[in-house]
């Protein structure tokens, strides 16, 4: 078995939390989902970091910025269905 031995410019850990809101003022059907990503330091980085999203998208361009994925190279090539 290989061992990889992960630093913490390679592995970043996180806690995804999302929920719907609905609001009374646009007179939506559908609730919009919310999402925060909240960063888990390691015992050398005893910070943590919590951010709101309004959107999907605004979550998925934070995590491409984080990581170096260029938009370019995300395609339907790497989405697998889960059943």
């Amino acid at each position: 078995m290989t061992l990889i031995a992960y630093t913490p410019s390679t592995y970043r850990a996180f806690i995804l939390r999302m929920w719907a809101e609905e609001s009374p003022f646009d007179g939506a059907v559908e609730p919009e989902w919310r999402f925060s990503l909240e960063s888990i330091g390691s015992e050398a980085e005893a910070t943590t970091e919590r951010r709101g999203f309004a959107s999907v998208e605004e979550l998925l361009a934070h995590l491409q910025e984080l990581s170096g994925i260029s938009n370019d190279i995300v395609d339907e090539s790497h989405v697998r269905e889960v059943k």
